[in-house]
């Protein structure tokens, strides 16, 4: 589902937050969104709070108030913090009450329910679970499955490695990639994680002084040294090593796993 934002313009807390925004989200791809502004960019595109000036529009509606319900059914925000997004004790509660909460119908909620659970990884034993008693992984997941439960086409992660130990970073990694890949979902990822975003995303949009400053391909964009820099974002790992290299006279070639790096490096030695 493709996000198109047209001299887009936001408030939060009564402050111009973000304006004029002009960009093109793609479907089917993992969107990257680096610099200031970023949580109120998703709160945006996610009809949560509304444009000032301009449009946000979601597959095929204007985001306003005739469409807002089926936009949020449609795009998922998972938060940084899932304490910010809990409104219940129990997983089986938090679940049944995003499916009231955003009206949404189905036969067999009970099934949905389970599925969302499996496709992040966990059983039918959480249901009956307290959050509150629930690792920080756990939680991470549980939000997931919830924000999964409406079968949403768009799902934003803000910061979504934040916090999780190095288990719980793999999987949900792992999870990102199936639901681009299997499910055809339109992730958009918010963070000024560099490495994470290098490795995961197609298209990078970068803000700055309240605005999208630049946007395009994400291979092409981190291996732009030099704009990186100039908006105080970090150098990949793997951009730097091989840019240092490349310095020094070794072609290597610009690849996004660190396996595939490796075995460019045997190449040259």
């Amino acid at each position: 589902m493709e996000i198109v934002l047209e001299n887009a313009s936001c408030k939060r807390n009564g402050y111009t937050a973000l304006y004029d925004l002009n960009v093109t989200i793609r479907g089917n791809k993992i969107t990257a969104i680096m610099g200031k502004n970023k949580t109120p960019f998703a709160e945006l595109i996610s009809g949560i709070i509304p444009c000032t000036t301009g449009t946000v529009q979601v597959g095929e509606d204007i985001i306003d108030s005739d469409t807002l319900l089926k936009v949020r059914q449609e795009v998922a925000l998972v938060r940084q913090n899932p304490q910010d997004q809990f409104f219940t004790d129990c997983v089986k509660d938090e679940l049944e009450f995003i499916v009231d909460n955003l009206e949404y119908h189905d036969s067999n909620i009970q099934q949905r329910m389970l599925s969302s659970l499996y496709l992040v990884g966990l059983d039918d034993s959480y249901l009956d679970k307290k959050i509150v008693t629930l690792s920080s992984g756990e939680k991470k997941l549980i939000q997931v499955a919830v924000s999964l439960i409406c079968n949403p086409r768009v799902i934003i992660f803000d910061e979504p490695l934040v916090n999780l130990d190095f288990h719980h970073k793999k999987s949900l990694i792992r999870l990102i990639k199936m639901l681009k890949a299997k499910y055809k979902k339109t992730i958009i990822i918010i963070s000024n994680d560099s490495d994470l975003l290098y490795s995961l995303a197609d298209d990078l949009i970068i803000l700055a002084a309240d605005t999208i400053v630049v946007s395009g391909r994400a291979t092409d964009l981190f291996k732009s040294v030099e704009l990186l820099k100039k908006y105080k974002i970090d150098v990949p790992d793997l951009v730097s090593f091989v840019t240092k290299a490349r310095d020094k006279n070794v072609k290597l070639s610009y690849q996004k796993d660190i396996l595939d790096l490796i075995k460019d490096v045997y190449k040259h030695v």
